[in-house]
C-alpha cells in the first residue's frame, strides 16, 4: 500500500504544505515536533517491520482477525513534481503473500465490506474542505511492473483546516472517576453506558481565553480507533445554571 501525501511543502521544519507526515511519536505542547527529514529515506530493499512503528500510530480494521500484519514498511525522501514547485512524499506498507487488504471481511462472524483505518501524525496547513490531499494506491512491488497502480483511492479533506489563535479558549481538564490513575470504561460483561467517563473542565482565568457563546468543544479520545461511543444528550453547565 502506497500512501502519497501530495503537498508537503518545501521547508525542513514547519513545511507550509497542505498535509505533511511526521514521525509517530508522542509529544507535549512544549516538545519539538518529530519532523521526518526531507532527505531521509528507507528503501524497499531495506524495509523493516520496525519502520512501521516509526510511521504509523494505529492500524485498525473491522475484520475479526484485525488489520493485516505488515511484513515491513519503508518511505521515500521528499520529491518535487516535474515542472512545479509542489513537493510530495510517499509512505509504504508491505504485506506478505495472501495477507493483504481485502474487499470482504468478517465482523462478529458476519460477512461485511472491509474497513481499514490508518492513523499518522501530520502537520496540517491551509486546507479547504473537499481538497485532494492524499492518494492511496495498491501496488505489487515484487511484480514485473512494481510502480503500476492496481487500485487507487483518493482522500479529500472532510472539513477546512482551522488555524490556532492566541484568543482561542483554553481549558484545564481532569478525569474524576479514576482509581490508581486508571478508569475501566467498559468490557463485554458491562451494560452499555456503564461505567461513564467523568471529566472536569475548568477555564483559564484570562479575559482573552474565555469560552464565548457558540463556541464548539471538541474532545479527541486517544487512541483514535479504540472507541465505540454511545451518543447521548450532553448537559452544558455554566456557573450552576443548566442550559
Amino acid at each position: 500500500l502506497r500512501i502519497a501525501f501530495l503537498d508537503v511543502g518545501s521547508a525542513d521544519g514547519p513545511s507550509g504544505g497542505k498535509l505533511t507526515p511526521v514521525l509517530a511519536s508522542d509529544w507535549g505542547p512544549s516538545d519539538s515536533i518529530p519532523w521526518l527529514s526531507p532527505r531521509e529515506e528507507v528503501t524497499s530493499e531495506s524495509a523493516l517491520q520496525s519502520t512501521c512503528g516509526r510511521l504509523f500510530l494505529e492500524l485498525w480494521s473491522n475484520d475479526d482477525q484485525g488489520f493485516p500484519f505488515p511484513e515491513a514498511c519503508y518511505f521515500g525522501r521528499r520529491y518535487k513534481y516535474l515542472g512545479t514547485s509542489a513537493n510530495y512524499r510517499e509512505l509504504f506498507l508491505k504485506f506478505g503473500a495472501r495477507n493483504g487488504l481485502r474487499n470482504q471481511c468478517r465482523s462478529e462472524g458476519s460477512a461485511v465490506n472491509c474497513e481499514y483505518q490508518i492513523v499518522v501524525n501530520a502537520e496540517v496547513g491551509v486546507v479547504a474542505q473537499g481538497e485532494h490531499v492524499v492518494n492511496l494506491d495498491t501496488t505489487c512491488v515484487d511484480c514485473a511492473k512494481p510502480s503500476e497502480v492496481i487500485e487507487r483511492g483518493v482522500a479529500v479533506a472532510s472539513a477546512a483546516s482551522q488555524p490556532a489563535l492566541a484568543s482561542d479558549p483554553k481549558l484545564d481538564m481532569e478525569i474524576l472517576n479514576t482509581e490508581s490513575s486508571v478508569v475501566t470504561l467498559a468490557d463485554d460483561t458491562m451494560p452499555i453506558g456503564q461505567p461513564q467517563l467523568t471529566l472536569k473542565l475548568k477555564g483559564v482565568p484570562l479575559p482573552a481565553s474565555r469560552v464565548r457563546a457558540s463556541a464548539i468543544l471538541r474532545l479527541y479520545l486517544w487512541p483514535l480507533t479504540s472507541w465505540e461511543l454511545q451518543l447521548e444528550q450532553v448537559l452544558v453547565v455554566d456557573r450552576g445554571t443548566s442550559c
